[in-house]
């Protein structure tokens, strides 16, 4: 039962998501047919596996949302706001119920009655429902009367007199809609001329593709009182464990079907390639009929198509994952040791096989990591609930925007991210956007805006938070950061280094402490976070127009590609991904100032980095040095190297706590000597380069 349980958790998570998602959306169209259908088949499965998985207290309380909804289905209930809250708050107790411990379950009971009788109350016959404890009994016969999905071919023809037994035809096509996916052909092949025909009598006939995990008893149940006065058909055509992804041809079905004999077709098929033109151009078979195999061509290819897929498709728990790029990470480092060895050799056989080898693993790195590569876009749904909840406790109109939520970045950064995001989402709510008579005041429309989105560049991910919120002023933060000593009354900060004093632990700039912020704990710990993941943090600000917060992350902790340069005895590695280009110049050519190095790269001053410098090696320089030019920001730089080493796969290791005020380095990686290689944060190499020149060494950047 342990594994089922689990299993069933992990489906109900995606599922809640889901229904998260279609709540929200329902709230600004509560007439979407769609949305209701996929709420109701949501509830119906977290109901029908709570059952057979053993959480029996879930498939109750699910139960009596799933009436409600199927009765929102019918017509006989309207989408409220109401109705819209307790969905919601219904969400939040299926999750918190997965997770919950027996102390914590009693409370949740009081919670789900709670919302029961709130839910029930919407109902007009509410008394005429089962209640929690009788829904509890009901959830396991319900879902022990569901099969596995099957897809039904129905063919109703009422005859001539049907209507005069009171019986409608429309009625029986809705309630085996309400039976799962559901596809219709109806034929008019014998509607006679208007002159001729008689309103009472019948001319119609259907057929119909049901995708249901009903059985055919149940399909049949439907026109029990009507089954004396049609021609009906019920057959199963795939039962669902089917692999091939083809289906019959339409030849085979029309046939099948009793629409064609097979000699009537074999006779006609030499005529051309197409068989429905065939019989359609022969007059063989009438065009709906036609119409009607071809539906069931394609709704039956494309189930098992689907099918396939989620076959293909299989859970792999996060701690192997995270061993399997350990595992590969290995691999590397013992290739370039291996690598090393091969060239002090000079053996030709093993420097083919260590070339192919370097194809291989590299080949598995990349297919590894992009295994463990994950849309954002599951993170950012969340805060769709958590903008809508704030903005309502504080009576503000906020609408949140996301952008690039198909923008990809490794799971372990996306794990650590949703923290920290939640926190600068819950800031600019509470800090930023105004109050609708506030926004009133300064002539800004009532309802504020969030933008989060996402891009790749340069090998980064970047992340913007965007409000039109008050902004934050320079001048308020100087003042607070003087009075709480964090700067020297006399200290002279520009407005842009005096908003990141936002992140000195601490501080904060809240008139009065809320329930969401004001305690001057968080934006420190959102700046640790982003950084432990070798990420940056930046915030720009307007008054009155709004505030920007940029985070800059690397697309993997895992492994990267880089390129090794000797610094003195040194080895020091720079991301392959932000360098331009490599030039060989004399030392000679280097002009210093007090900005720094700079020299002429095709007629365009560059601005020059040594590392020689920034690492404090003494040792004599050489005659001949290299630039590796990088980009950073839309910045071009250079750094000033002894000599290029190679260019290979860089496993990525932290340095510790020890070193982790120590901003210039991201990360180190092991050498195939077994030698420790650092490797730079250009990011904040530049920052600290422009710092000290005053910014102008950048002007003439190319």
């Amino acid at each position: 039962m342990g594994k089922i349980q689990d299993t069933y958790k992990e489906e109900a998570e995606e599922l809640l998501t889901d229904l998260e998602d279609a709540f929200l959306e329902l709230e600004n169209d509560p007439r979407s047919e769609e949305l209701i259908n996929r709420i109701f088949r949501a509830m119906h499965t977290i109901k029908g596996s709570g059952a057979m998985a053993g959480f029996d207290n879930i498939a109750a309380f699910t139960h009596e949302f799933e009436t409600a909804f199927d009765r929102v289905r019918k017509g006989e209930l309207s989408v409220t706001q109401e109705l819209i809250e307790i969905g919601l708050a219904s969400q939040s107790w299926i999750a918190e119920m997965l997770d919950s411990n027996d102390q914590q379950t009693a409370l949740l009971k009081e919670q789900a009655d709670e919302l029961t009788v709130r839910l029930l109350q919407l109902m007009p016959d509410s008394a005429e429902k089962p209640n929690t404890e009788q829904g509890k009994q009901m959830a396991p016969e319900v879902a022990a009367e569901e099969h596995d999905e099957q897809i039904f071919r129905i063919r109703f023809k009422p005859n001539e007199d049907f209507f005069n037994f009171g019986s409608k035809p429309l009625a029986l096509l809705r309630c085996l809609e309400e039976m799962g996916e559901y596809n219709v052909v109806a034929y008019t092949d014998a509607l006679p001329s208007l002159e001729s025909l008689h309103p009472l009598t019948s001319y119609l006939s259907w057929d119909v593709l049901l995708k249901t995990q009903k059985s055919r008893d149940d399909i049949l149940d439907v026109f029990i009182f009507d089954e004396d006065d049609c021609e009906l058909h019920v057959d199963v055509i795939d039962h669902g464990d089917e692999q091939e992804d083809d289906y019959k041809r339409i030849g085979e079905i029309l046939v099948e079907r009793g629409d064609i004999s097979a000699d009537e077709l074999e006779n006609l098929l030499p005529k051309a390639p197409k068989v429905g033109e065939i019989l359609e151009a022969a007059g063989a078979v009438a065009k709906e009929k036609i119409t009607s195999a071809l539906v069931e061509q394609e709704v039956v290819k494309t189930d098992r198509q689907q099918k396939q897929k989620a076959v293909e498709n299989i859970r792999v728990p996060a701690p192997k994952l995270e061993m399997q790029m350990n595992l590969v990470g290995e691999l590397v480092i013992a290739l370039a040791s291996l690598n090393r060895i091969a060239a002090s050799h000079a053996d030709t056989q093993l420097i083919n096989a260590c070339e192919e080898m370097n194809h291989l693993i590299t080949e598995l790195r990349d297919n590894v990591l992009s295994i463990r590569m994950m849309q954002i876009g599951s993170t950012f749904s969340r805060f769709r609930r958590v903008v809508r909840d704030l903005a309502k406790d504080q009576g503000k109109n906020i609408e949140l925007f996301t952008h690039g939520a198909e923008t990809e970045l490794d799971k372990t950064v996306i794990d650590q991210l949703g923290d920290p995001l939640v926190h600068l989402i819950r800031n600019s709510i509470d800090h930023g956007i105004e109050p609708p008579e506030e926004r009133a005041e300064k002539g800004k429309p009532a309802e504020g805006k969030i933008i989060l989105s996402a891009q790749h560049t340069q090998g980064q991910v970047v992340i913007k938070i965007e409000d039109n919120g008050r902004g934050i002023d320079p001048t308020k933060i100087r003042s607070k950061a003087i009075d709480k000593g964090v700067i020297e009354p006399d200290a002279d900060i520009s407005d842009k280094d005096a908003l990141q004093l936002i992140f000195a632990p601490g501080f904060s700039t809240a008139e009065k402490i809320t329930n969401i912020s004001g305690r001057g704990v968080g934006m420190d710990v959102v700046k640790r976070t982003i950084e432990d993941l070798r990420g940056t943090i930046e915030l720009d600000s307007i008054v009155n127009k709004g505030t920007t917060i940029t985070l800059k992350l690397p697309l993997t902790l895992a492994i990267i590609e880089g390129l090794l340069t000797r610094v003195g005895d040194d080895v020091i590695a720079i991301p392959l991904s932000i360098i331009k280009e490599c030039v060989e110049i004399r030392s000679k050519d280097l002009s210093k100032t007090k900005q720094g190095y700079s020299t002429k790269i095709r007629g365009t001053l560059m601005p020059c980095v040594s590392l020689r410098e920034w690492a404090e090696i003494s040792a004599d320089k050489p005659d001949l040095v290299e630039l590796i030019i990088v980009s950073v920001d839309n910045e071009s730089f250079a750094f000033i190297v002894d000599e290029i080493i190679d260019q290979q796969q860089i496993v990525i290791k932290n340095l510790g706590a020890v070193y982790r005020s120590i901003d210039s380095i991201s990360g180190a990686t092991i050498l195939g000597d077994g030698s420790v290689a650092l490797i730079i944060d250009a990011f904040q190499i530049l920052k600290r380069h422009l710092k000290s020149s005053g910014g102008d060494a950048a002007q003439n950047v190319a």
